[in-house]
């Protein structure tokens, strides 16, 4: 049987009071045509851990990274942070901290992301031009490490085939 395809919706908001004057907003995004979708909870060790992959064709648990549309690393710890590291095709990695109980969201993985070795210079080289001339990176791999104990993870990815 094949798997029908549906519309994956997503809601930010945020709201403050502050002095008797409200701030925020409520953003709502669709993506169509999503097929395949997978969540789960990951256990993050103090230790590197793969969370997803992503490759030019999607093989076995391998997402395809032209087709993944949202994807969701929600930190459910109540204390302890992660190292979330995102990883290249060309093999450059950024690490971002996800503190406890906190979201990290991506959207696009083909020639999604770039990094600069030298930002010293008020002239840096990486502009969103970069993208539009198809020369970022694509994001191959999300991984994690927990800083001081296992921290449980989930991971919800959507992706239109």
């Amino acid at each position: 049987m094949a798997i029908t395809a549906a519309t994956l919706t997503t809601t930010v908001s945020d709201s403050i009071t502050l002095n008797g004057t409200t701030y925020g907003n409520t953003v709502t995004k669709t993506h169509a045509s999503v097929k395949v979708v997978r969540q789960q909870t990951v256990t993050v060790p103090t230790t590197m851990v793969t969370l997803y992959q992503s490759a030019d064709a999607a093989s076995g648990s391998t997402f395809d990274e032209d087709l993944i549309v949202y994807a969701r690393i929600t930190n459910t710890d109540t204390t302890n942070f992660i190292g979330l590291h995102i990883i290249t095709d060309t093999g450059q990695e950024a690490i971002y901290k996800l503190n406890a109980g906190c979201s990290f969201v991506l959207n696009a993985h083909a020639d999604a992301f770039d990094t600069e070795d030298d930002v010293s210079d008020a002239n840096a080289d990486i502009t969103a031009e970069d993208f539009s001339a198809s020369t970022g990176n694509d994001i191959v791999k999300i991984s994690a490490d927990a800083n001081t104990a296992s921290v449980d993870v989930e991971v919800l990815i959507c992706a239109t085939g």
